[in-house]
């Protein structure tokens, strides 16, 4: 038995609870991770708005939020494609459900963690580091110009200005 945070019922910030839920178990094609960092973003707030009004197509509570998490593989479902290697996970879910001891993820939706990278960080790359690189794959910059961050405090601000910069110091190295 684990434990999880999220919505008891219908309402607002006040039916937020920590609740005990059973350990998921990985099943073919999945991986069991350890949550070691869940982060922390916007899209909680709109699972509680949508949620908390009734409108999760039906699903019942209590129902447990977050979407990113950084953690350690613990165990591989039957004939799972994750790499066996893989310790340190980072991964991105949907439905919400990061905001737990352990939770199962299907194999593709998870990155291994470089050894260098602090677990803070990777559990804020699924939703803000794969906005901010989208983001600048579809501006298609040309090398030297010149990037305006509004919001340059946020998750995606601060992804999207050290992409952009590192981007620009390869690009003046090649």
């Amino acid at each position: 038995m684990g434990q999880a945070w999220g919505l008891g019922g219908c309402g607002g910030p006040e039916v937020q609870q920590l609740f005990n839920r059973p350990d998921p178990a990985p099943g073919r094609g999945e991986v069991l991770i350890r949550v070691d960092v869940a982060g922390v973003n916007l899209s909680a707030t709109w699972c509680v708005r949508v949620w908390g009004r009734c409108l999760g197509g039906g699903r019942p509570f209590p129902r447990v939020l977050g979407m990113e998490a950084a953690g350690t593989v613990r165990r591989w479902g039957r004939t799972s494609t994750a790499s066996r290697w893989v310790t340190r996970s980072s991964a991105s879910r949907s439905p919400a459900a990061a905001y737990v001891e352990t939770m199962v993820l299907s194999a593709p939706s998870t990155a291994r963690i470089p050894a260098d990278l602090y677990a803070p960080v990777a559990a804020t790359l699924p939703i803000a580091g794969t906005t901010a690189v989208d983001v600048l794959d579809q501006l298609g910059l040309p090398a030297g110009a010149t990037v305006l961050v509004n919001g340059v405090g946020g998750g995606v601000g601060l992804a999207v200005a050290r992409l952009a910069a590192g981007r620009e110091q390869q690009s003046s190295s090649t």
